[in-house]
C-alpha cells in the first residue's frame, strides 16, 4: 500500500521462531477467541459468517485454501469510545512443503483510528533442516515453526499525519505486533519463543 509523504512508507514486518507444531500455532492464531486473548491490537474479534466459528480440527485433513472470511474488530471498551472495522481474511490451509499462508483486508469504521485501511498476511514455515528426518524439529527435538507476519496501511489524511505516522504511529505498531506475538500471547500460549526481530519494513 503507498505511503502517504513524499517518501513511501515502509510496512511492518515481525519474525519469530517459536518452539510449536504447526497445528497448534494455527489453531492459537486463526481461531478468533484464542487470538483476542493475546494479541494487544484488539479487544474483540467476531467472525460475519457462523461457518466460519469452526474451522477443521487439527489434524483434520484440510483444503489447500478456503473461503473467504469477514470479520469486524474491536480495540476499546465495549461500551462507550472504540476503535472499530471489519475486514475478510482468506487462509491457504497447505503448501507442498508445510508452509501455511494467512492473508487478510482490513478498514476501520473510526476516522479518527490511525490505521484506516490495510492488508497483510500471516506465514508459518515449519524447520527445515539438511536432515528429512528432523525436518521441522529444532536442535533439542522439539517441533518450532517460523511465524512471519507483513502488513502495511494507509493512516489519517490531514496535514502532518505523514511525519505523525512516520515517527510515531508505526513504530508503536511494529512494537506492539511483535510484543503481542513474543512477549505476552503467542509465543508463550505455543512454546518458548526461540528467536524473534521486527521493523518498519520489508526483510532484508
Amino acid at each position: 500500500m503507498p505511503g502517504q509523504g513524499q517518501r513511501p512508507t515502509k510496512p511492518i514486518y515481525v519474525e519469530l521462531s517459536i518452539r510449536t507444531d504447526p497445528d497448534t500455532l494455527w489453531e492459537l492464531t486463526q481461531r478468533p477467541w484464542h487470538h483476542q486473548r493475546w494479541d494487544a491490537r484488539f479487544s474483540r474479534i467476531d467472525y460475519l459468517n457462523s461457518s466460519s466459528e469452526h474451522l477443521p480440527e487439527s489434524g483434520a485433513q484440510e483444503k489447500e485454501e478456503s473461503e473467504p472470511v469477514g470479520f469486524r474488530y474491536l480495540l476499546g471498551p465495549t461500551r462507550g469510545p472504540a476503535l472499530t472495522g471489519s475486514g475478510v481474511t482468506t487462509a491457504e490451509r497447505r503448501r507442498a512443503d508445510g508452509q501455511r499462508v494467512s492473508a487478510l483486508r482490513f478498514a476501520s469504521d473510526s476516522g479518527w483510528s490511525p490505521l484506516q485501511e490495510g492488508a497483510g498476511y500471516w506465514r508459518y514455515l515449519p524447520s527445515r533442516s539438511e536432515d528429512p528426518a528432523a525436518d521441522g524439529a529444532s536442535a533439542d527435538g522439539a517441533p518450532h515453526v517460523t511465524f512471519v507476519t507483513g502488513y502495511d496501511y494507509r493512516s489519517w489524511r490531514w496535514r502532518g499525519s505523514a511525519q505523525l505516522d512516520r515517527f510515531l504511529v508505526r513504530p508503536f505498531v511494529g512494537w506492539l505486533t511483535a510484543w503481542s506475538f513474543a512477549g505476552c500471547g503467542c509465543g508463550r500460549s505455543a512454546g518458548s519463543r526461540r528467536s524473534g526481530r521486527w521493523c518498519t519494513g520489508w526483510p532484508k
